[in-house]
């Protein structure tokens, strides 16, 4: 009896030391929300780790690039321009175009954002391996991938059509990988691996293939040796919303495409890119547990981490769609655009209480839309060439927050070198954009959600009025760094080394998920 009290003795000193540990975890991200990367805490002047405080945080210091001037009252309109965006027809009557003056700037190079532009050049001594059986890589679901009259299997349905570039930019990021051939990141020796990366075109099998394609290429996975010896290391990607969810029910609408409890439960010891990092987000609601649309009892599971590590690449397959043509963020690029804002969304409602915000702007039978800084595009849904040629001409893209905290219309205003004004606060969360080296101040302005309600065009305006030339300049710098690092076809592309870079800083991460470390709805792994 006594060695028996003394076995559960120890069990519950190691689950109490294991939850002061994840306790203090807790309390340093509330009192020091910039804690510093490992792997960059030599970065000059950074404050390293891409965890960003929440903007309504009480007594939060907004750093210089977003603040709100609150201490006058800016022109609603620029003399000798005019927009008029109508509710129905959202018409927009540009009479002209009032440009920046840039002869009089002084092009200083944002000295962190040129270290990271640096680090990334020169990164080595952190590399992958790659699979490279056609078990695994699926070249039949890679050409119906490309064929536009390839039919469908799982989007039949109306809701799962959208899902399509989805599936084709996922497969960018994993050709990427595979045609990356520098030794400096890459070993073709699977011992000398730091990761390795599946190449099962998860979305793509999922969209276009049927049960048997990924049933056999997990069962050739889990005979590989090294996976047997090493699941940890393993690395997938899949730009599918509702795959990998942390709730049974998201997985059973996958349990017929091949994506069975038992196969999800062997390979969640790994890594797991996604749309949105599902333990950096737990952290925020955690942090953040009373007034926050996200916390609904409904959204519990749904964003439960389901692997082991976790990183996002976000929505960035919109970053190298190829029918966005890249238009590179320089200062000139971005001076010779003819509208300022920019913003288009539906009349139809969206989940968790975003609609609030998305029609904000709307309010007053448009007359927040007229006290904008002319000439802008602002309005409901237009055509696609009008939209496309409104986009790639306005200077700043307001993203506002839609059914989750994010939308993919800021990894096209990327491509198109427009700089994102943000409205969700969550998103930085949510949608961490490699977190181990960029915030999203470096290269966007963000938004108060409170302040944007109370006052729209107000807000938006004064958030652009106060940057100085040299802020500006830094924002354009660091859109430019983004460019590389997610447009694939860029001239001068860091999309590999900042992949490796930020899976490597996220292995360093400790795995614990709230104490059992892994999502409950997979049984805690095993």
């Amino acid at each position: 009896m006594a060695r028996h009290w003394g076995v559960r003795f120890l069990v519950l000193a190691v689950a109490f030391a294991l939850l002061l540990h994840e306790l203090s975890l807790m309390q340093s991200l509330m009192v020091n929300p910039f804690n510093i990367d490992p792997l960059i805490d030599d970065v000059p002047g950074s404050t390293g780790f891409n965890k960003i405080p929440h903007p309504s945080a009480q007594n939060l210091t907004i750093p210089s690039t977003v603040r709100i001037v609150t201490d006058r009252v800016q022109a609603a309109k620029t003399p000798n321009s005019h927009v008029s965006v109508g509710l129905s027809s959202a018409t927009v009557n540009i009479t002209s175009s009032p440009k920046k003056e840039t002869q009089n700037v002084v092009a200083h190079a944002d000295p962190k954002i040129s270290w990271f532009a640096k680090r990334l050049e020169t990164f080595k001594g952190r590399r992958y391996y790659v699979y490279d059986h056609v078990n695994l890589t699926l070249p039949h679901i890679r050409n119906k991938s490309r064929d536009p009259n390839a039919l469908p299997t799982w989007g039949q349905q109306k809701w799962a059509k959208r899902f399509r570039p989805y599936a084709q930019g996922e497969l960018r990021f994993y050709e990427a990988l595979e045609a990356y051939r520098g030794e400096n990141l890459r070993t073709f020796d699977i011992a000398e691996a730091d990761f390795v990366l599946v190449p099962i075109p998860l979305g793509a099998a999922i969209f276009w293939g049927d049960k048997a394609d990924l049933e056999g290429a997990f069962g050739h996975l889990f005979n590989e040796p090294y996976f047997q010896q090493h699941p940890e290391k393993h690395l997938y990607i899949t730009n599918n919303e509702r795959l990998f969810r942390g709730d049974l029910k998201s997985m059973y609408h996958f349990a017929e495409s091949g994506l069975t409890k038992h196969v999800v439960t062997k390979i969640s010891r790994g890594i797991l890119v996604k749309d949105f990092d599902a333990q950096f987000f737990r952290q925020y609601l955690m942090k953040f547990p009373k007034n926050n649309d996200w916390n609904a009892e409904e959204n519990f599971w749904h964003w439960l981490p389901s692997f082991s590590h976790h990183w996002s690449l976000g929505y960035s397959h919109e970053s190298s769609d190829p029918q966005y043509n890249l238009t590179l963020a320089t200062f000139d690029n971005w001076s010779n655009k003819e509208l300022n804002f920019f913003y288009r969304t539906t009349k139809g409602k969206s989940q968790n209480n975003s609609t609030n915000y998305r029609h904000a702007i709307f309010q007053s039978d448009m007359a927040e839309v007229d006290r904008l800084i002319q000439p802008s595009a602002v309005g409901y849904e237009v055509g696609k060439k009008r939209w496309l040629r409104e986009i790639s001409n306005s200077k700043y893209c307001i993203v506002v927050r839609g059914d989750n905290p994010s939308s993919r219309s800021m990894f096209v205003a990327i491509r198109l070198g427009c700089i994102p004004v943000i409205v969700s606060d969550a998103l930085p969360y949510y949608q961490p954009v490699i977190r181990s080296l960029l915030r999203y101040d470096d290269f966007s302005i963000l938004i108060n959600e409170a302040q944007f309600l109370s006052n729209p065009a107000e807000t938006l305006n004064n958030a652009i009025l106060s940057l100085s030339d040299d802020e500006l300049k830094q924002k354009i710098d660091g859109l430019a760094l983004v460019q590389r690092i997610l447009s694939l076809d860029h001239p001068s592309p860091l999309f590999v080394p900042a992949f490796v870079h930020e899976t490597v800083a996220r292995q360093r991460d400790n795995p614990m998920q709230f104490l059992l470390g892994r999502s409950f709805a997979f049984g805690g792994g095993g």
